[in-house]
């Protein structure tokens, strides 16, 4: 045992694999140790919940005779040897002299390799992946060790990096994967947002501060009391058709059946079957091959829905419901959203009928839990949403989410979603424009981001969690009017970015993440009339983000919108300062390019805004409106009737209004924003230029 390491794991490598060390390091630093692992012991003793610090960077050994002494220092102090794998990682002199010195340690089990690229069975000399100390023993012959293969005809990343993981905790593969699975499946879920109840009511569920009697009473309540009601108010809370029951088999599942040969495989290679699909479309998607891992989703599903034909068990049924979730999940990330709805529906009749077998059984709670909140989610992704019906839906998810911690409150996992819970609560009010709320839960939110990291303050999660948090915050900030204090909400989560940016330059993600907030920022001060460091801002950055909006740092068609607001509030900028020809140039080449972002993805609610605001500007600058296409594209946005409005959608309404002569309606709706308190300076620019509004 090493006593009191510094490091939990060393990683060698050839410089040419800088890009597959880099990842490894972010990856196993970032990964949480699932909670019922933790404080158990592996095989090199106590499991705790982080991998880190990992040790990564190595001096340029190049001009010494042997290994120096600062290296020699880091690898006995670390538990664990990873050797990223490959020909250059095989001829690296220094990667295997490293593998030596670990092995004279006396920690030759210690060694964990990740092939990268090469043969694992080839030769040294001829393409071989191994290090040649890699493959030594005290015992004669070849001796290939165990590996994790990141490559996609392998294991691929997900399962590459869970092997590794184990690995350095020195357990079994499967029972890693068995816990990663269960808590990424209850986190990935919480897509959704939540209601004040989350606030008022989980929250003395999970610290104990009851601070008022009705909340006191509930406490006292009966358990089995608290499950009839609830189960009682289920009758009532399926706005969704279908949710009953579990649909038939159709013909598409039968010609699957048939296709895959699921009638000739007994209950447990038909199980077997089931789970394989499943985590090779994890493993897909993990790469992004979202349209492949569908289609090994698809299959599981079929196979689900044969071992639940067979028999109607408890576990046949909660393993269909499970399927019916990566399906839908998958519909999501493709943009179908009717078919994931349909799917996730499934799901949530599924764990209906699993609830009302066993009520008293906390995962099948939280199951349902997580299908209203995923149902309530959805319905926000629309391009025109039904608040009502996905408020209804996050209600009903909240009193279930209750009801589990009712049945077990000392839940780890469940305690820790409370502060993502609280974001999604803040995103909830902003929704419905209610920004006196969506102020103060934002607030809490970077107060207990804050919190988080003091306890941890050089932990890079918590410091990106706090960067994002006070984002938010800057965000409904802005909105209110708040326009100082949102400038330095922005100056401090710039600040924690670049931070993070400096200890790891090539993060392109980072990067990135950093240079948006500085756009956003320089909109507000074009906005509040500061143009000189506005423009300082957006010409400084404007070669950067071209650069990086060109290559994949992990956002598609995310980062290509925010690419095309840059190039807008740039044309923006120009114009302000007089700029008059390139500005208009800049304006016209944004303007198209937001419509063939809507064009590419006409459910994407972001482009949708983008294109209402250039279309708004194009016809303020050149006096006519932007071609008949373009307007087309906008028709479902413009006609959203919600009582229920989001301030920013109502902001770019009233434009449109305008823009369409439409007078009446532009009142409207400013009347509405303001008087829900929304008083951004650029609307407010806007209603006293078009005299919707009498403001000073």
């Amino acid at each position: 045992m090493v006593d009191r390491p510094r490091y939990k794991a060393f990683i060698t490598y050839s410089h040419r694999d800088e890009k597959w060390a880099r990842w490894l390091q972010r990856s196993l630093e970032g990964y949480r140790v699932p909670r019922r692992l933790v404080g158990s012991e592996g095989a090199y003793g106590h499991i705790t919940d982080r991998l880190r610090p990992v040790f990564r960077d190595r001096e340029d050994l190049s001009s010494s005779a042997d290994l120096s002494a600062r290296i020699k220092e880091e690898l006995s102090n670390s538990e664990t040897l990873v050797v990223i794998c490959s020909p250059a990682a095989a001829a690296s002199r220094w990667v295997n002299e490293e593998i030596r010195f670990f092995r004279q340690l006396g920690r030759s089990d210690r060694i964990v390799p990740l092939i990268v690229d090469g043969d694992p069975g080839a030769l040294e000399g001829s393409g071989a992946c191994f290090p040649p100390a890699a493959l030594e023993s005290p015992e004669p012959g070849r001796h290939e060790p165990l590996a994790a293969d990141v490559r996609r005809y392998a294991d691929g990343k997900r399962l590459a990096l869970l092997k590794t993981i184990a690995g350095i905790l020195g357990i079994r593969l499967d029972e890693l994967r068995q816990r990663d699975a269960q808590r990424r499946k209850r986190r990935l879920v919480l897509l959704g947002t939540a209601a004040l109840l989350l606030v008022s009511v989980i929250g003395w569920l999970l610290w104990s501060q009851v601070t008022t009697r009705a909340a006191a009473e509930v406490q006292r309540a009966n358990t089995e009391e608290l499950l009839r009601y609830m189960l009682g108010r289920l009758d009532t809370l399926d706005p969704i058709p279908g949710l009953e029951r579990i649909s038939p088999a159709d013909e598409a599942q039968q010609q699957r059946r048939a296709q895959l040969g699921l009638a000739g495989l007994d209950d447990a290679g038909l199980m077997e079957r089931m789970l394989g699909w499943r985590e090779a479309g994890k493993n897909l998607q993990w790469q992004g091959l979202t349209e492949d891992a569908l289609v090994q989703f698809t299959n599981s599903r079929a196979a689900a829905i044969e071992l639940y034909q067979r028999a109607e068990t408890a576990e046949q049924l909660f393993e269909l419901g499970q399927a019916e979730y990566y399906v839908g999940e998958a519909y999501i990330e493709l943009g179908e959203l009717d078919r994931a709805q349909q799917h996730w529906s499934q799901y949530g009749a599924v764990t209906r009928r699993l609830l009302n077998s066993e009520p008293e059984n906390p995962r099948y709670v939280m199951e349902l839990s997580y299908t209203l909140m995923n149902l309530g989610a959805l319905e926000q992704q629309r391009p025109v949403p039904d608040r009502s019906k996905s408020l209804e839906l996050l209600r009903a998810a909240v009193e279930f989410n209750q009801m589990a911690l009712v049945l077990d409150p000392g839940n780890a996992e469940y305690s820790d979603s409370l502060i993502n819970e609280l974001e999604w609560l803040a995103d909830a009010w902003m929704e419905g424009c209610d920004l006196g709320h969506g102020h103060e839960v934002r607030r809490q939110t970077v107060k207990l981001r804050r919190e988080a990291l003091a306890e941890q303050p050089h932990d890079a999660t918590r410091q990106k969690d706090l960067a994002l948090a006070l984002t938010g915050l800057a965000t409904v900030q802005r909105q209110i009017g708040l326009n100082q204090a949102a400038v330095a909400s922005f100056e401090d989560a710039i600040g924690i970015l670049k931070g993070l940016q400096r200890a790891e330059p090539g993060n392109g993600e980072i990067e990135w993440e950093a240079l948006y907030r500085e756009v956003r920022l320089a909109r507000l001060l074009t906005a509040t009339g500061e143009l000189p460091r506005a423009s300082s801002i957006i010409e400084g950055n404007a070669l950067r983000i071209a650069e990086l909006a060109s290559q994949d740092v992990g956002r598609d068609h995310l980062l290509s919108v925010e690419a095309a607001f840059f190039g807008l509030d740039r044309a923006r900028l120009m114009l302000a300062l007089g700029d008059n020809e390139r500005g208009q140039r800049k304006l016209r080449a944004a303007t198209e390019r937001m419509g063939d972002l809507v064009a590419a993805n006409p459910g994407f609610r972001e482009s949708l805004q983008g294109l209402a605001l250039a279309s708004f500007l194009y016809w303020q600058e050149f006096g006519e409106k932007p071609a008949e296409t373009l307007r087309t594209l906008l028709q479902d946005y413009v006609s959203g009737t919600d009582p229920m409005e989001n301030c920013a959608d109502a902001d770019l309404r009233a434009r449109l209004s305008i823009m369409d002569g439409d007078r009446i309606a532009a009142e409207r709706l400013t009347g509405y924003v303001l008087g829900r308190g929304y008083f951004d300076a650029d609307f407010v620019s806007f209603c006293r230029r078009y005299a919707t509004c009498d403001l000073p």
